[in-house]
Formats: C-alpha cells, sequence, structure tokens
C-alpha cells in the first residue's frame, strides 16, 4: 500500500467538492438577481425621495443639500447588500484562494436569503434609508441660501451640524435597529461600526458622550468614526453659507483637513442615476 501511494499519490479533485458549493451558490445567486423584482434601485426613488423631503421642509430640491442627501441614499442602498451582485472576478479569485472561498459562499448564503425574501428587506432599507434622511434633515440647520438664493462662499456640511455627538449618535445607532440586526443587511457597514465603537468607546459609553467629553470637532468626529463610510461623503458635502446659519463654527470648504476617504464603499451618481465603484 506504501509502495502504491509513493508511485500513485492522490491527488486533489480538479474541482474539490466547496467549489461545488461555490458554484451552486453562485449560479442560484445569479438566477434570483435576474429574476427578482427590485423597486429601489435601479430607478430614481433615492432621487425622488429626497426632492419630496426637501420640498416639504422650503428646501431647494435641486441645491447642495438635496445632491448630498441623494448620494447618501443611493450609496445607502447598494450598501444594504441588497442590489449589488459579487462579479465574476470575485467568484475566479474564490475559486483560487480557500480563505476568500468561505467568505465568498457565506456572502452569497446572504445574497440568496435576501433576494429569496426581497420585498421584505426592501421595506426595511427603505424605511431605514428614509429614517435617516429625516434625521439628518430635523438635525441640520440648512442655510438659508439653500432655500432662498445663491451665496458665493460656501462652508462643508458638517459646519452646520450644532450637535455633531447626537447626530452620529443617532445616524450609527439606526444601523443597530432591532429589524436590521436581525437581518443580512448593511452587514459590511455594522461591522465597520461595531469594530471601530468597540475600538473607541469604553464598555458603558456613547458616541455623543465620547465626542463631547473628548472635545471633539465635527470634523474630527467626521474623521474619526465616519471615513470610510457611505455617510463621510454627506458630512464633507460644500453648502452655500450665510453668516447668521452654521452655528458649529463653520470653516471655508476650501480649508485645508486630513483626507478622509469613502474609496471603500461604491458610490451613487446622481446625475447618471447609477452607482459606480470610487476609483
Amino acid at each position: 500500500m506504501g509502495l502504491w501511494h509513493s508511485l500513485f499519490p492522490p491527488k486533489a479533485p480538479a474541482f474539490p467538492p466547496e467549489n461545488r458549493d461555490t458554484l451552486a451558490l453562485w449560479n442560484e445567486a445569479k438566477r434570483l438577481a435576474s429574476t427578482t423584482r427590485l423597486n429601489l434601485y435601479p430607478g430614481a426613488w433615492a432621487k425622488n425621495t429626497v426632492e419630496d423631503l426637501c420640498l416639504n421642509d422650503n428646501i431647494d430640491p435641486e441645491g447642495s443639500l438635496a445632491i448630498a442627501l441623494t448620494d447618501l441614499a443611493g450609496s445607502l442602498l447598494l450598501a444594504s447588500g441588497l442590489y449589488d451582485v459579487p462579479s465574476e472576478a470575485d467568484y475566479d479569485f474564490a475559486l483560487a484562494d480557500m480563505g476568500e472561498g468561505v467568505r465568498f459562499r457565506e456572502t452569497l448564503r446572504h445574497k440568496i436569503l435576501l433576494l429569496r425574501q426581497s420585498e421584505h428587506y426592501e421595506r426595511l432599507v427603505q424605511d431605514l434609508i428614509l429614517d435617516m434622511l429625516l434625521g439628518l434633515l430635523s438635525d441640520i440647520d440648512a442655510p438659508p441660501v439653500e432655500r432662498h438664493g445663491v451665496s458665493h462662499f460656501r462652508v462643508p456640511l458638517l459646519s452646520c451640524v450644532p450637535d455633531m455627538g447626537k447626530t452620529l449618535e443617532s445616524l450609527v445607532g439606526r444601523m443597530y435597529s432591532e429589524d436590521i440586526r436581525r437581518s443580512p443587511l448593511f452587514l459590511s457597514l455594522r461591522d465597520h461600526f461595531t469594530d471601530m465603537l468597540e475600538a473607541v468607546l469604553p464598555a458603558q459609553g456613547t458616541l455623543g458622550d465620547y465626542i463631547r467629553k473628548k472635545g471633539l470637532t465635527a470634523s474630527d468626529a467626521v474623521d474619526i468614526f465616519l471615513c470610510g463610510t457611505p455617510f463621510a461623503a454627506v458630512f464633507l458635502a460644500s453648502l452655500p453659507f450665510a453668516s447668521n446659519t452654521c452655528t458649529s463654527s463653520p470653516v471655508p470648504a476650501t480649508a485645508k483637513r486630513r483626507p478622509c476617504s469613502t474609496s471603500s464603499w461604491p458610490t451613487w451618481n446622481g446625475q447618471r442615476g447609477s452607482l459606480s465603484a470610487s476609483p
């Protein structure tokens, strides 16, 4: 027996069982993606929703604030995990690397679950994003020039948030509502926030308390807690400025600041109505 195996050593199967599982999951995910009817993306839901919210709040529906909120809504749609489909390159990499194969199969299982109950999960996504948009609009002191007229001086939106600790705590907290926590939605985004919060916050602390205790500026809070997420871009968006608003020490949009990357997440191109990966 030993001699036989030394002369003719056993070979791994050309297509091992785990790769067959990967292929089966991949084909099912692609089938569901091609046959499942989804209503929020692709489409104009993000733009139309923000336009309605702005009109109700007497804000220019085509102004800088509306554009920033539309971009956020679109990016969150893709970050939900419901609308994107892994690429052929992801599949090929999963076949070639054992660890990546494990992660890829888990991703496909979540995708299949989301698409098989797409109506339920799409309703959760819609409610969450709408809730976030309403919360942001209530927390932002929109400059009057966003409502009436034009200004040649601009500031980042974060300058128009009176209490960044309260705003971020509310924003991040919405990602952990019971319905979302019990679902496979926004998994990567929630993992990001979980890792970040566990590394920074004490066991009994809150995000708002930490920001206030450390005396963080709005800019520092965005850099620390939101970099690498779809939320960073909305707070860095440039708004026209009026001197009697933007109560949190406005900083001109042209001022130098530490780079805050959002490249970890696909971004929404509102003008073309599509989602694209940041370079």
